[in-house]
């Protein structure tokens, strides 16, 4: 579609470029994102592009789950006049953004010149801006030994600390 056509074109056009293209779109500024800080990167958008113009007051960042970010956005670019359609989405699962893009062409990974000098070639596609590590930590042995003799509740409710103290000593086989 023309759409498509007019994205992959954005994705080959340098910032100023697309800062010039931008100040000629006119309508309302919508952003989707399943993190509560959507509201705060669109106002921070607007603060940092102000030659765009854009009304705060017709400027929205809405945060959604991932399906109904995909459901909505789907919905705006089957629309006849999709004009008013999302001007940017915030999505974290990108495994779950893979397979969407792989499988629509309404979505395409846009890394900024700017940006781009900052990050690795194996965090481009898709962007990778950040690395979250979770440390989980158990004991399988007393796990097991503990669930399989029927323990498991009883050692939990004879310890008379907090939680976390209780999850502790229960992890690290202390008593």
């Amino acid at each position: 579609s023309n759409n498509s056509a007019s994205v992959l074109l954005g994705t080959k056009r340098t910032d100023a470029e697309l800062l010039e293209k931008a100040k000629a779109e006119t309508g309302t500024f919508k952003a989707y994102g399943n993190s509560s800080r959507i509201a705060d990167a669109v106002k921070g958008f607007i603060e940092k592009y102000p030659a765009l113009n854009l009304d705060p007051a017709k400027s929205t960042g809405t945060k959604r789950s991932d399906s109904e970010i995909y459901t909505k956005i789907t919905s705006e670019y089957s629309a006849k006049d999709n004009s008013s359609g999302a001007s940017f989405v915030l999505i974290q699962d990108s495994a779950r953004l893979a397979t969407y893009r792989k499988s629509s062409n309404i979505l395409t990974n846009y890394v900024s010149d700017t940006f781009k000098a900052n990050l690795d070639e194996g965090d481009l596609v898709p962007l990778v801006d950040q690395y979250i590590n979770k440390l989980f930590i158990w004991n399988n042995t007393m796990f097991r030994t503990s669930l399989m003799s029927g323990n498991l509740r009883k050692k939990s409710s004879k310890t008379k600390s907090t939680s976390r103290t209780r999850t502790l000593k229960w992890l690290t086989g202390t008593s």
